[in-house]
């Protein structure tokens, strides 16, 4: 048995128009949108007392056009600690030719204790398990519409 498939010309000029015209722009979208449902969900699964972790995450989707979880403050927030995650965030984005990056960071000194907990503290593990999701959701993400 043999399967054979062929691209004609006019095929192959398609294929890189697409790739040259929309594949560009689908690509970034679709880091985007992963990075945003990433940090929603991190956002959910982060602990909250003072709400200064969830703020530093919050900051970088909100610069991504996201909106966060109702309730994301929290019982109890304080609002220099908001202010204060909030100026720890840092996002970075690269929208290259073949690649586009997208980088968000919390530099809240404690939320590697967070994620991955401590000798006294099971861990959250909140990024890990976002990641795990925004994983299956990666190809309805990438669309060519």
């Amino acid at each position: 048995m043999q399967l054979q498939i062929e691209i004609d010309a006019a095929g192959l000029e398609e294929l890189r128009r697409l790739a040259r015209e929309r594949v560009p722009d689908a690509r970034r979208d679709m880091v985007e949108s992963a990075v945003r449902h990433t940090l929603v969900n991190t956002i959910r699964g982060n602990p909250v007392d003072t709400a200064r972790s969830r703020a530093s995450w919050v900051q970088s989707l909100e610069r991504l056009g996201g909106t966060p979880p109702a309730g994301w403050r929290g019982p109890r927030p304080l609002q220099f600690a908001i202010e204060e995650g909030r100026s720890l965030a840092r996002l970075e984005q690269d929208d290259g030719p073949h690649q586009t990056t997208v980088t968000a960071t919390s530099r809240v000194f404690y939320v590697p204790y967070l994620e991955y907990g401590t000798s006294d503290r099971p861990p959250y593990a909140m990024l890990q398990r976002a990641l795990a999701v925004t994983r299956l959701m990666l190809p309805r993400l990438f669309r060519l519409d």
